[in-house]
């Protein structure tokens, strides 16, 4: 329900990445300073990229951009902040009511540098597995536990810290964070479509999925750390089993090249399909609904987006068990869950296929696990009112 003491606020979203780079942290971004932007003042300050051109003027909300070089991190574009004179006198004439930070680095610490300045309570959300990051990278536990360290004291200087999930809160105090964290759920932009027979059956035309086939599908970035590794394997080992698997990857990533050789090597071409990015939601909807099972076994996701936009298309999810990812879940009642390895998931896989009934029953049961972003926001605007004015009356005595 819409909060009508909201209307007045003015709202700020920092976060160092946003398009034309999209993860699933820029969805959560993006939708839901839409929304808020209807019922509140919102904008976001993000990166500007250096050499790259996006139009911000396709938003519904303000984009403000804070100049930056880069480099590269484990295949994702890292932006270095320059000095932005203009865009500081901008920020602070506005006068937010409250900052919120969705990253713990070079814009999140603007943020915060900028609230000690103009007096204003600043949300950190965390959203990500920044230690199996900086490890993948460097391999190096002493350079993961110095720069985790640095992460926390960014969230110790926030005035409260959420995340999507319990099991997400515990990835943050495992990195030693020590106060209370509250619980502001992902949503989704994905409703189930009036006309989704009429998408499936596109999807399946556009992309060749023939329903005659067992069909998984994986969305996301084509990354080692999404254990797609172990995707390719499960897959291998189905093929030797039963030759009618296939899997369908929508996404891009750094590791694609390296995946089609491997793929290549194994005789397993006619088994997997690049799909590409597919930007267009109800192309993506078709596709969700298009194939039987949503594999996604990451340990490294904490609230993925794609899994709840699955859910919504009533598709199935397979998830690694105990991962943060698979906290909503219930083994073969909303979804199936299964040990993170290349036997047990491929034994799980052909055990979900002997039971097509179940699998539309879980199907169907797993649509009721996702929210909204409508009802997202509006946990959030009451939460922003609530710490407002909690900051007001701790900084008035």
């Amino acid at each position: 329900m819409k909060n009508e003491n909201t209307k007045q606020l003015k709202i700020l979203q920092f976060c160092d990445n946003f398009y034309p780079q999209i993860d699933g942290v820029v969805k959560v971004v993006d939708n839901s300073t839409k929304i808020m932007n209807e019922r509140a003042s919102a904008k976001v300050v993000v990166p500007k990229y250096k050499g790259k051109v996006f139009d911000d003027s396709i938003f519904p909300y303000e984009v403000l951009r804070r100049k930056t070089s880069s480099i590269t991190f484990n295949g994702i574009e890292i932006p270095l902040p320059k000095k932005t004179d203009d865009l500081t006198c901008y920020i602070q004439s506005y006068n937010a009511d409250i900052y919120h930070i969705h990253s713990p680095f070079f814009v999140g610490r603007y943020a915060l540098k900028l609230a000690r300045e103009t007096h204003v309570p600043v949300v950190g959300t965390f959203h990500s597995q920044f230690k199996k990051d900086i490890l993948s990278v460097t391999h190096s536990k002493m350079i993961a536990d110095a720069l985790v360290k640095n992460i926390v004291g960014v969230f110790n200087q926030c005035d409260e810290v959420w995340a999507p999930s319990v099991s997400t809160a515990n990835v943050l105090y495992s990195y030693g964070y020590e106060k209370e964290i509250f619980i502001m759920e992902n949503g989704t932009d994905f409703t189930y479509p009036d006309n989704a027979n009429k998408m499936i059956n596109a999807a399946k035309a556009t992309y060749q999925i023939d329903v005659s086939q067992k069909n998984l599908l994986f969305v996301g970035q084509i990354r080692d750390v999404k254990n797609i590794p172990m995707i390719l394997e499960t897959l291998k080992a189905l093929v030797l089993v039963d030759k009618s698997y296939h899997l369908y990857l929508v996404g891009e990533g750094p590791d694609k090249e390296k995946y089609e050789k491997w793929i290549a090597q194994n005789t397993l071409t006619n088994h997997v399909h690049f799909l590409g990015k597919i930007v267009d939601r109800g192309v993506l909807a078709g596709v969700y609904g298009a194939c039987d099972l949503f594999f996604f076994p990451s340990s490294y996701d904490n609230a993925p987006i794609v899994v709840r936009e699955a859910c919504v298309m009533q598709t199935p999810t397979l998830l690694s068990a105990d991962s943060v990812a698979a906290e909503p879940f219930t083994d073969g009642v909303n979804g199936y869950t299964a040990q993170e390895n290349v036997t047990e998931m491929k034994d799980k896989i052909l055990q979900i296929f002997q039971n097509p009934e179940q699998m539309k029953t879980v199907g169907r049961a797993a649509q009721k696990i996702p929210i909204s972003f409508a009802q997202m926001v509006d946990k959030t605007l009451d939460r922003y009112d609530f710490l407002i004015k909690r900051y007001k009356d701790s900084h008035e005595k």
